[in-house]
């Protein structure tokens, strides 16, 4: 893949060079003597890395670190491996979880809503009847261990708030190293 900082200077040039390539072309229009780079000389766009899927192995040794995390309370560990099983059985986006509210998780049909999603829509997760008792069971324990949570979150962190996507990132990077 190469240097990211060269990559980023690359398409910084390529994207001078597509100013000058578009004013080259208007000046061909005047006169055809003037010539014109061609398209993709250097690149322009910003090109997303592949997703990297994980391994059942891998996702079973992530959320056995996560059930290891250290914990004042007792509920981080319990938080981080029940919303790193989300993902992986629901591949919702990393917000998506994060944004669900106690009462946007059906826990009689275990089916959690996603509200506000890409372009503003809503929709139902549905999941197995094993990952939907996995969210009964963190809901529980949930608020055995943190009683009077300061915010009304499916996921909260030990002080009782919504999780931050940083928070849930460090840790991530944390447990993957």
């Amino acid at each position: 893949m190469g240097n990211p900082a060269c990559q980023r200077a690359a398409r910084r040039v390529g994207r001078r060079l597509g100013i000058a390539r578009r004013f080259a072309e208007y000046c061909a229009v005047l006169d055809p003597r003037n010539t014109v780079p061609s398209r993709g000389l250097l690149p322009d766009r910003y090109q997303r890395p592949p997703p990297y899927i994980y391994r059942d192995e891998e996702i079973a040794s992530l959320l056995e670190a996560a059930r290891r995390l250290p914990s004042v309370t007792g509920l981080r560990p319990h938080t981080y491996s029940t919303l790193f099983g989300l993902y992986a059985v629901t591949g919702m986006r990393c917000s998506e979880p994060l944004k669900l509210d106690r009462n946007d998780v059906d826990m009689a049909n275990g089916v959690p809503t996603v509200r506000g999603t890409k372009f503003g829509k809503s929709r139902y997760v549905p999941l197995h009847a094993s990952a939907g008792r996995a969210l009964q069971d963190y809901a529980t324990r949930r608020d055995d261990l943190c009683r009077n949570p300061g915010s009304p979150s499916f996921f909260v962190s030990e002080a009782g708030a919504r999780l931050t996507h940083w928070s849930v990132r460090r840790s991530s990077n944390c447990l993957t190293r």
